[in-house]
């Protein structure tokens, strides 16, 4: 992954900006936190923050607590996926809903959601008054789209909905992953440029990229490697998820696999062997490929937003970032 060796200094100082942000009292309430956000992490959106102000010669040192910020609210997100999934398995350990039970869980990610608007507030010295309005209200604007799509995936599993468009799907997945994404590199594109077309162009590379990053995800859950995956291989089959996969899957089964699938997704608590088959029927029908032949696609599409700059090591490096989104095996 050379692209992040362009940022590995910039990196180090986001790390150590997230840890600063962190109080250490009450213990109680905060002193699990640092453990799980050094536990590593791809990084990929604090990466984006600080490549995207590369790549448009922005402020390097300006764009630090911005790439923190959106880190920030990942991990807070990630603590509460893991609740509503109840997933057990997060980058190789325990979630912190199976370590330490849901409520205290629950609070957790509360309390770095709290820490993220009093990062944001403090903005003003740095940046001035105007224009950290406009970075938390771009971050409002991201943030909501995160949650609604979350929620809508949410209503589908609640709601038994089993009725669900390709179309469906990518918009779900465009709030979810591909707005935090897009957030990223339009923060720090706008380091370094008042340019609408940059900027918009950063922001679609950025949301094409993080559905495209989403869809290699489903993949790697169903035929990842544990080592290299650090979460439950097939959990997304036992959590009932409605992925690419699973609604391509629908268009060709049986009247009978349907009904098993569909029941087996519907479960909530699938088996081994249920989980198996599952996985043999998007094989079957070939649901695994054309899933990585889309996020390929889109892929695709977002480099050509990147022709908005200026040939540079750090545009190479976004390449580098949107390719590794399709190929990455954890």
């Amino acid at each position: 992954m050379e692209f992040f060796n362009i940022a590995k200094d910039e990196l180090k100082l986001v790390e150590q900006d997230v840890l600063a942000s962190i109080p250490k009292d009450p213990h109680v309430v905060y002193g699990m936190l640092p453990e799980f956000f050094l536990r590593g992490g791809k990084r990929i959106r604090p990466t984006l923050v600080i490549v995207s102000a590369m790549a448009t010669g922005g402020n390097i040192k300006a764009a630090i607590p911005l790439a923190s910020a959106v880190e920030i609210f990942h991990n807070f997100t990630l603590i509460h996926d893991d609740i509503e999934d109840s997933s057990e398995i997060r980058r190789g350990e325990p979630t912190l809903n199976q370590e330490y039970g849901i409520p205290i869980a629950l609070n957790s990610g509360d309390a770095l959601y709290t820490l993220l608007w009093g990062k944001l507030a403090s903005m003003e010295a740095k940046y001035g008054a105007e224009e950290t309005i406009k970075i938390q209200k771009k971050c409002a604007a991201a943030f909501r789209k995160v949650v609604e799509g979350q929620g809508i995936e949410l209503a589908w599993n609640k709601n038994h909905k089993f009725d669900i468009s390709e179309k469906d799907y990518m918009a779900m997945v465009a709030g979810k992953t591909g707005a935090l994404s897009a957030l990223s590199c339009e923060l720090g594109a706008c380091t370094g440029t008042n340019d609408a077309k940059i900027c918009e162009a950063m922001q679609t590379f950025g949301e094409l990229l993080g559905v495209a990053f989403q869809i290699r995800d489903d993949v790697l859950n169903l035929v990842g490697d544990f080592d290299n995956y650090k979460k439950e291989i097939g959990g997304d089959v036992r959590e009932g998820k409605r992925t690419l996969i699973v609604i391509k899957t629908f268009e060709s089964t049986t009247k009978e696999e349907r009904e098993k699938l569909i029941k087996i997704l519907d479960s909530g608590k699938a088996n081994k062997n249920e989980i198996d088959y599952a996985i043999s029927l998007f094989k079957k029908y070939g649901a695994i490929d054309y899933a990585n032949k889309k996020a390929e696609e889109m892929v695709g599409w977002a480099k050509t937003r990147l022709t908005v700059l200026k040939p540079s090591a750090a545009r190479n490096a976004l390449e580098g970032i949107a390719d590794f989104a399709i190929n990455r095996v954890g």
